[in-house]
Parts: C-alpha cells; structure tokens; sequence
C-alpha cells in the first residue's frame, strides 16, 4: 500500500476532543478493557489544556487513521527527560500497512528533538500483531520488571491503613 501520512497535533476544540475519544474507544474495545476505560469528551478536554500530555492524529488522504497519545516523564536514573507512549491507535482497516511504524519513527524524530533519551510504552501480551511490528523497529521487550497497579478503589483502601 503506497500512501502518504501526515501529522496534525490535537487541539482543544470539539472536533478534535471527539475524535481522540472515539478512537481511544475502539482501542479499549480491540484490547478488551472497554468495562474500565474512563475516557469521555470533559477527560481528554482535560488532559489537553493541562498540558497533561499532547496527543497527535495521523492522516491519510485526509481521512484520520490514528492517534496517539503520549506525555513526557523524568526517571530519577536516566536523569533525563524520556517520553512515555500512553496510548497508539490504528483503524482496523490500515493496521500491517505500515502506518504503526510509521508514526514511531515521526515520534522518535519528536522525541530527539524534544531532548528525550528513551520512548516507552506497555503492550499487552496477546496483542502479537503489535509486538511484532515494535520488535521490527527495534523496541526492546523489558522482561526485568513487572508492571504493578493500585487502582481508585484500592488507592482508598490503602490511604486509609
């Protein structure tokens, strides 16, 4: 598939507020955590004017075709300023054309000029489509640490001990 992708960052109007929900949508359904995604138009609106983080759609032909989300983070032993990929979604209809790779390396173009010194990001295990296309651009499996949640319900309990 021969195209041409273009990048728009996401701007605090309506349009744009809706289409980044939409599409964190049906990411939250094709990664089966529908029943505890948050996300609504008053969030992402949030988000963005606090400067939270930034969030970016991909265009092809015009027509949006994926968004992604990211925010910058400081580990005390990098010393540095890294990025964080919170979120990246594809329509179904251009995944394993490329695009996916396509938008890491705009965001690692991003990230070197932004001063970063690492991208990360959390892929869930079944998802082997994803994994793939990050082992072929090189994204290195971190299999040294687990990932550990408190959730809200969980976070009250344990601020009450």
């Amino acid at each position: 598939m021969s195209y041409e992708i273009t990048y728009r960052n996401a701007v605090l109007v309506d349009d744009d507020i809706a289409l980044a929900v939409e599409m964190m949508k049906k990411l939250c359904i094709y990664q089966k955590m529908d029943d505890t995604s948050m996300i609504n138009d008053d969030n992402m609106r949030k988000l963005l004017a606090d400067d939270a983080g930034k969030g970016i759609f991909a265009y092809i032909d015009g027509k949006p075709v994926a968004f992604m989300y990211y925010y910058y983070n400081y580990p005390m032993l990098i010393g540095c300023k890294c990025m964080y990929i919170d979120c990246l979604y594809i329509e179904e209809e251009y995944r394993h054309s490329g695009v996916g790779s396509d938008f890491l390396s705009y965001i690692a173009k991003h990230a070197l000029e932004e001063g970063c010194l690492r991208i990360e990001w959390l892929c869930l295990t079944w998802n082997i489509p994803a994994l793939k296309m990050y082992d072929k651009v090189g994204a290195k499996t971190m299999d040294t640490v687990s990932l550990h949640r408190v959730d809200h319900e969980t976070m009250i309990k344990l601020a009450d001990k």
